[in-house]
């Protein structure tokens, strides 16, 4: 039985350190690794149990493997878990800060509307309660008529953002009740934008389209990402099926299993071209960045390790716990960022864990180091 435990024990450890080397491994060579990203929360507790179990019957030199593989999966862990204690949330911000917010906003609950009338406003006063200066909305569905409550006039009227710059995919095109919608990504911003340009995929498929603005402001002239990379594309029977396998047997629980492991394999092959893609154009860029979005992929990914290179992770430097973005699946999934230059600092950084839509929105407030005492700036930004 020991032995059966010592293997067990080695076996969770030496999956745990292979999700260290899941961000320097191109999934278009390996795919299989990746899906390992998505059990590191979970390889992480058994080897902390195994820990447990080790010492609680005093066979102290077994709890080495435990205690190896934690030491050295440091990096995943910092990447998956945050231990700040936010003691600025709620506080106003002080004016020479910038806070930004991310959201993938589902449409703004355009389908649903008959059925829940109160989720747009619900998710409008959300926005006007966190008071960001510039808000990267990810799954952005409008249409062209001026008076439309889903025109992106009537989203700057209710938001009270004088600029916007917004990117969809054309080949995406809706028609309801004779008005034609567009899908796509959008900056909303305080501050004037003085360029914009959209990154269209070579595919043409969903969220493959992303953009860039250099926005002006306060604190430095920025330029902000709006990204939305590669979804898995879940349907309501995938949901169940993760949420309940015991629903399905046999045949029917093979095909939906295969069925979700392909959409897994294909979402990480797409996120990889497109986080190159969106890498080499951060490289290139003259301003200072920030980035914002969706990236629908774990902190110990290729993706999200392509990205962030180079770059500051808010919540990795001013968050706390593991910060849920994703209200389905697992209370584990992080796949909502905010990024920036390593030139500036997090000042604070939150998660509002309202389900208004599938994903939480997030904020974070940066500022410039040069000043050490940001708290005690006087004058907040109305």
């Amino acid at each position: 039985m020991r032995a059966l435990l010592i293997l067990a024990n080695s076996l969770v450890v030496i999956l745990l350190l292979l999700v260290g080397l899941i961000p320097h491994v191109d999934p278009r060579h390996w795919w299989p690794l990746g899906f390992l990203a998505l059990g590191f929360p979970w390889l992480l507790l058994l080897t902390l149990l195994f820990l447990l179990f080790w010492l609680i019957r005093r066979r102290y030199r077994w709890t080495l493997i435990s205690l190896v593989g934690i030491i050295l999966s440091l990096g995943p862990i910092r990447a998956f878990m945050s231990f700040h204690i936010d003691t600025h949330a709620g506080d106003p911000k002080p004016a020479n800060m910038l806070k930004v917010m991310s959201w993938n906003v589902h449409l703004f609950n355009f389908f649903d509307n008959k059925k829940n009338p109160t989720v747009k406003q619900d998710m409008i006063e959300l926005i006007h309660k966190e008071d960001p200066d510039i808000a990267c909305f990810q799954e952005f569905f409008f249409c062209d008529t001026l008076a439309h409550p889903y025109s992106i006039q009537s989203f700057r009227h209710a938001l009270g953002f004088p600029y916007y710059a917004v990117a969809y995919e054309w080949y995406a095109d809706s028609r309801y009740n004779n008005t034609i919608y567009h899908y796509g990504v959008i900056i909303f911003s305080k501050y004037p934008i003085l360029q914009q340009t959209n990154i269209i995929g070579k595919e043409r498929k969903y969220n493959d389209v992303f953009e860039y603005a250099d926005i002006v402001t306060p604190l430095d002239t920025f330029r902000v990402f709006n990204v939305h990379l590669q979804s898995l594309h879940f349907d309501k029977r995938d949901y169940a099926f993760l949420d309940n396998p015991s629903l399905s047997e046999g045949d029917s629980a093979k095909r939906q299993s295969r069925n979700i492991l392909g959409k897994i394999k294909s979402g990480l092959l797409r996120r990889a071209d497109q986080a190159d893609v969106v890498h080499e154009v951060i490289e290139h860029s003259p301003n200072p960045v920030i980035v914002c979005g969706d990236f629908n992929d774990v902190p110990n990914s290729y993706a999200y390790a392509t990205i962030h290179d180079g770059l500051k992770d808010a919540f990795r430097e001013k968050g706390s716990g593991w910060s849920r973005t994703f209200s389905q699946i697992s209370p584990t999934l992080r796949i909502d960022y905010i990024l920036f230059d390593p030139s500036y600092n997090a000042f604070q950084y939150s998660c509002t864990p309202r389900v208004l839509s599938d994903h939480f929105p997030i904020t974070a407030t940066i500022y410039d180091p040069g000043n050490e005492n940001p708290e005690e700036d006087h004058l907040p930004v109305k």
